[in-house]
């Protein structure tokens, strides 16, 4: 369990399942789709999948509940969709996780953890998923490989192999 407070990340990879709860606004972009999540819509994430996120314009971070784990396999319980519904009934089994969590009660916690899932998997939201293109999937990429290092439009369209007046238009549309 981690709560985070960041701004724009780098892309995560890893093999873990992951649920994301966010407080504040965040478009999350997952492969080749984009996700906008506000409060009481989650996304939930399977292993190896690769999210990259970006703030809402009118904020500078975003606060989210970040819940990682593993299982040595799939799990019956598990949401089948990205985007899910964080009803009452969900916050009320993550007050009972999170003070599991801060009380050492791995057990239980585990408990709390298959039934949060459970009750997701019941309240998924059918969106439609956004699609990016595979030259805006590509830039997201390389924003956030490079996220430390300066760079403009031109270095990205460089990298792509592509004019900034094509790169541009293509983000636009997309974005």
């Amino acid at each position: 369990l981690f709560f985070a407070r960041w701004g724009v990340s780098e892309e995560q990879y890893h093999g873990r399942y992951q649920l994301v709860i966010p407080f504040d606004p965040v478009i999350y972009c997952v492969e080749k789709f984009r996700y906008e999540l506000k409060s009481g819509i989650g996304l939930f994430l399977e292993p190896w999948q690769t999210p990259s996120h970006q703030l809402s314009s009118e904020n500078i971070l975003c606060e989210r509940l970040l819940i990682t784990f593993t299982l040595p396999i799939k799990q019956f319980y598990l949401p089948d969709s990205h985007l899910v519904e964080i009803s009452e009934r969900a916050e009320n089994i993550l007050i009972k996780l999170l003070d599991c969590y801060r009380e050492h009660r791995t057990t239980e916690l585990a408990w709390h953890l298959a039934e949060l899932l459970n009750e997701l998997s019941e309240k998924k939201i059918e969106a439609k998923e956004q699609k990016l293109s595979e030259l805006t999937a590509k830039s997201l990429g390389l924003i956030a490989k490079n996220i430390g290092n300066a760079m403009d439009i031109q270095f990205l369209a460089d990298q792509l192999g592509i004019s900034t007046s094509h790169l541009r238009m293509i983000l636009r549309k997309d974005m």
